[in-house]
């Protein structure tokens, strides 16, 4: 295992242990064992994200011979349009940095703070007008979202970070709010070309996940006792994207916290990611 630092990128990286051809220990019917190039998921956590979290998902693609690479975005930059497109140009940039440039990636995003960063690498990967250059070659085999895309508002933006604050003392966090408060208003009368201006880059982010350009398979896992991300939200996002022509699959537990869908449903959850993306798998080794 890598931990490594690129500028003010911090991410972690882990490469699977290596399966020796004649050890009896390979499996011909695991497609991330057939090709000598391992496949790569990238991990965008939740606002709040400890790596030590992230790591257990990070397991799951572990034990079936995938490399991860894992990356959470500062709370403090969610509201951030222009830092977020350039993090999410530097996610990409990991892959070349890496040597990974020629391995089938997968995202896996958790909560608003993972999809933003998504957000903006689909544009980068799909959009030619966003200038992506070389990472629009990266190969893309699928994206599973844990608990997003969710609605986005100050409200929810002020219960994500305060949950994400486990550091600050109370009067740190009434400040935090009271400035997010006073963002959000100056927003209503500032210019939208404006820097402090989010309320248009807030309120068209549910359109753009709906019309993204990507057309690789999409896993949405998600719960209806989710208190930050509303299920009929995501589910409005899934038949949109049926309707582009994607493939979609979803699941949809009953009961189970925001982001704690593993704690929750182990056994299902870990079952359902890794169905998925062997399955991505087999299907862009046929295309290829």
């Amino acid at each position: 295992m890598a931990d490594t630092q690129v500028e003010d990128l911090e991410y972690h990286v882990t490469f699977p242990t290596a399966i020796s051809a004649d050890s009896g220990d390979g499996n011909s019917d695991n497609p991330a064992q057939s090709d000598r190039k391992e496949p790569v998921v990238i991990l965008l956590g939740w606002a709040g994200c400890e790596d030590r979290h992230l790591s257990k998902y990070s397991a799951i693609y572990h034990s079936i011979g995938f490399t991860t690479v894992r990356y959470t975005l500062p709370s403090q930059h969610m509201v951030s349009a222009p830092k977020i497109k350039v993090i999410a140009r530097k996610v990409l940039e990991l892959v070349f940095d890496l040597g990974l440039e020629e391995n089938v990636v997968f995202f896996h995003v958790f909560s608003n703070a993972g999809c933003f960063i998504y957000r903006y690498i689909t544009q980068y990967l799909h959009n030619p007008e966003f200038g992506g250059g070389e990472l629009a070659s990266i190969k893309v085999g699928g994206c599973i979202f844990d608990s997003a895309p969710c609605a986005t508002s100050l409200l929810m933006y002020l219960k994500v970070r305060n949950r994400a604050d486990k550091t600050s003392g109370f009067f740190m966090r009434i400040v935090h709010i009271v400035i997010i408060l006073l963002a959000g208003i100056l927003s209503f009368f500032l210019p939208s070309g404006s820097s402090w201006n989010i309320r248009q880059d807030i309120s068209s982010f549910m359109s753009e996940m709906k019309i993204d350009r990507s057309r690789y398979p999409q896993l949405y896992l998600y719960s209806k006792t989710d208190d930050i991300c509303d299920w009929r939200g995501v589910e409005d996002v899934v038949e949109a994207r049926r309707k582009k022509g994607s493939e979609v699959q979803q699941v949809c537990w009953q009961e189970s916290p925001h982001c704690a869908h593993l704690l929750a449903h182990r056994d299902e959850y870990i079952q359902n990611c890794q169905d998925f993306v062997q399955g991505c798998l087999l299907t862009f080794m046929d295309e290829d």
